[in-house]
């Protein structure tokens, strides 16, 4: 199978650079606000020594220690909450009302910390998923009957996972206006995806769609010439355009359906489906 992969390179963040949080509604997203203000604790080292960690929305947190102020990204743990910058890592615990964190720096040097308290640290809070976290993969157009169905694949770049609306924003390009419709479905010729309201993703993730259209004309309703469509801009539901995917076809009958997003790597299948 050949597949085209798009070089979906925007410019990259700085791993210890922090990430903003996205604006408006979350890409059509129904979220719960993340960190609506930012949570500001101070951490006892021993021998006088303190650490201050903010918490931000997001899924970031902002530490000061002896004078220097590193901003961390939070990634999945097996326990507690992690946050890092590559080198530097800073994991907390919550154990009752006892609360413990490692500082892990640059040069190896290791600060164990601790508080009281009678809330948990804030856990990295999903965000809709920005154009820098994503790269795009196309698979071979499967075809059938009169049929053509295409395969969009993006995958979740960086340490932090993110949050895919049902269903994908994108508009098709043309040379001149025509009457074609793009419509969502969650049935088609080829597969049939139900989805789920929000996709959540974790780094590493895959989720994926279809597009598909007819290449009959549709004789009945005179129609001898079908419109083209020379690639299709894809929006990222936490801001950012990505490159025009490359599908570059004759949309018979005016329309191009579109298939829900589904989290294959959580099925265990990252490969495109067979057709029915």
């Amino acid at each position: 199978m050949r597949v085209a992969k798009l070089a979906l390179i925007l410019p990259v963040l700085a791993a210890c650079q922090q990430q903003p949080a996205p604006t408006g509604d979350g890409g059509g997203l129904d979220l719960e606000s993340a960190i609506s203000q930012a949570a500001s604790q101070e951490y006892s080292c021993g021998r006088g020594q303190t650490i201050a960690v903010t918490y931000e929305a997001g899924g970031t947190a902002r530490i000061t220690a002896d004078g220097e102020t590193l901003t961390l990204t939070g990634k999945p743990a097996e326990r507690g909450v992690l946050y890092t910058s590559g080198a530097i890592r800073w994991h907390v615990v919550t154990e009752g009302n006892r609360e413990t964190g490692e500082l892990v720096r640059e040069d190896g040097n290791i600060i164990q910390c601790s508080r009281t308290t009678n809330t948990a640290a804030p856990a990295p809070t999903l965000t809709s998923c920005r154009a820098d976290q994503l790269e795009a993969e196309l698979g071979e157009t499967d075809a059938g009957m009169g049929h053509r169905n295409q395969l969009v694949t993006l995958t979740v770049k960086g340490a932090t996972g993110c949050l895919l609306p049902k269903w994908p924003q994108l508009t098709p390009l043309q040379d001149k206006s025509s009457a074609l419709k793009v419509e969502q479905t969650t049935d088609s010729y080829f597969v049939s995806e139900e989805g789920s309201d929000r996709v959540e993703l974790k780094s590493g993730d895959k989720a994926q769609f279809y597009l598909g259209w007819s290449v009959i004309p549709n004789e009945a309703a005179g129609e001898k010439v079908c419109p083209k469509v020379r690639g299709w801009n894809l929006v990222a539901p936490g801001g950012g355009g990505l490159p025009t995917l490359p599908v570059d076809i004759e949309a018979c009958g005016g329309k191009v359906t579109v298939s829900p997003f589904t989290n294959v790597t959580e099925q265990g299948n990252t490969q495109p489906k067979t057709p029915r």
